[in-house]
């Protein structure tokens, strides 16, 4: 029952994006865009979450300890092993705008922490 009455909601904002999309509703237009803006604050809060979780009860390294390598870390994320503060002071950004980062960009970040 819910689950048509979630197709019935998906398939009216389609075609309010239809009708949008093509000037035919300045309203729908707005409607549209409200939906789009709470869904992405939606994602940034879940995103925000996980890296609060992430830092809940897990040892943490310095990036001396780090830059070592130790067995038993995973290599490819050695910069979550990190304290907020020492994340911050090394990249100059927060955990959550690191993950938000480009992949390319956090790639030559890791390399100039010595974490490649």
């Amino acid at each position: 029952m819910i689950l048509k009455q979630k197709k019935k909601e998906v398939e009216a904002l389609k075609q309010k994006f239809y009708a949008a999309k093509n000037g035919q509703d300045a309203e729908a237009m707005k409607e549209i865009l409200g939906v789009m803006s709470a869904f992405e604050e939606k994602k940034k809060s879940k995103a925000a979450l996980r890296v609060q979780n992430e830092d809940s009860g897990i040892k943490r390294w310095t990036i001396e300890e780090l830059r070592k390598k130790p067995a038993g870390l995973n290599a490819a994320r050695l910069e979550s092993y990190l304290s907020d503060a020492d994340f911050k002071a090394i990249f100059k950004m927060t955990k959550f705008q690191f993950k938000d980062a480009p992949d390319w960009k956090k790639k030559k970040l890791k390399q100039d922490a010595g974490l490649l």
